[in-house]
């Protein structure tokens, strides 16, 4: 068997070939890079977290919630404390009463235990949807969805607010709502 290479200078014009295909692709990635970074920037900028303190730092998180949303708009309420105070009480009745007001839709999905003191006085609000789940299934936080927001509260004597936004993140605590609600309906 006979071999024979066949002109060993083209492989000098294959590499000088490859050089000049990499400094063409060297070249774009220089023109795209700036706009990939900028990208990068603003894409941290999808995902905020903030933290709200105190009975002041629970109503600043959700009066946020009457700026951003629009007639029409609706927000989802996973659980409701168990703790209350007429401070409490005061401030809710009139948010919801503003809510209600600029038109915002709202769905409860509560505790059986909550039925009777805070559950059936929401049932009769307008533009509100109260569904209750079974009493095994309790969180002392409660957990407001709307837009690209996830607000999770603990509400307290001194309560706190951590409010998300990403997209993903409200997209993913919505659909839970929506299966823990038609689980409460049946």
């Amino acid at each position: 068997n006979n071999y024979k290479t066949a002109q060993p200078e083209r492989l000098l014009d294959f590499l000088n070939e490859k050089k000049k295909n990499i400094e063409v692709q060297e070249k774009k990635i220089a023109e795209i890079l700036p706009k990939l970074l900028l990208g990068q920037k603003i894409g941290m900028k999808e995902h905020e977290v903030e933290v709200f303190e105190g009975f002041n730092g629970l109503k600043s998180a959700r009066e946020k919630t009457l700026k951003l949303l629009k007639k029409g708009d609706e927000m989802f309420i996973l659980g409701a404390s168990k703790f209350s105070t007429s401070q409490y009480e005061y401030y809710w009745e009139n948010y919801h009463k503003r809510r209600i007001a600029k038109g915002i839709k709202c769905k409860f999905l509560m505790y059986e235990d909550t039925k009777e003191k805070e559950g059936k006085k929401r049932e009769k609000w307008k533009l509100t949807s109260v569904e209750y789940m079974n009493d095994k299934v309790s969180t002392p936080a409660r957990i407001d969805i709307y837009l690209d927001y996830v607000d999770i509260a603990i509400d307290a004597v001194t309560p706190f607010v951590i409010s998300i936004k990403s997209k993903e993140i409200a997209d993913s605590y919505r659909s839970y709502f929506k299966t823990l609600w038609k689980i409460a309906k049946n």
